[in-house]
């Protein structure tokens, strides 16, 4: 854990790294600040004071001071809002009826369904389901958001 660094604006914690890394697709060792809670992490950052530099980019990030992250569910809100915001931001479209809306968020579902049986048969990392119940619930948050969107097939 770095003092320097600001908590986590997904998750609220204070358990961020900040480290030198080598990429394959970068010649130059690189650094990130990351959360060890919620794996967000920081640009990537190359050059001479570059452990500096991913430190200022961890701090620039926005932080919703206004929802309190003193409880565990506050927490769970933030990271789903997060998740909401970034599956809005890689797919904008979102289907104007129940049925398929509906499939989207089974097909997420599914996700977490195999991580649970992973890690319950194979001890796969708790972290996976973790992950994927975000994303159940910021998909379920999205079918919420867009249920009086939804218009039943025209009958003939």
């Amino acid at each position: 854990m770095n003092t320097n660094l600001l908590p986590c604006p997904f998750c609220g914690s204070h358990d961020i790294g900040v480290f030198a890394q080598y990429e394959d697709d970068c010649p130059e060792r690189s650094a990130i600040a990351r959360c060890y809670s919620c794996d967000a992490q920081s640009a990537q950052m190359v050059g001479r004071n570059k452990i500096e530099m991913a430190i200022a980019a961890w701090n620039r990030r926005a932080v919703n001071h206004s929802v309190p992250t003193d409880s565990p569910l506050s927490l769970l809100l933030l990271e789903l809002k997060a998740e909401l915001h970034r599956a809005v931001e890689a797919q904008s479209f979102w289907p104007t009826d129940a049925i398929h809306a509906s499939a989207i968020l089974n097909d997420i579902t599914g996700g977490l369904t195999q991580a649970s049986l992973d890690f319950h048969f194979y001890a796969a990392p708790r972290a996976l389901m973790r992950s994927d119940a975000i994303q159940v619930g910021a998909m379920a948050l999205r079918f919420l958001l867009n249920i009086d969107s939804y218009k039943p097939e025209e009958k003939s």
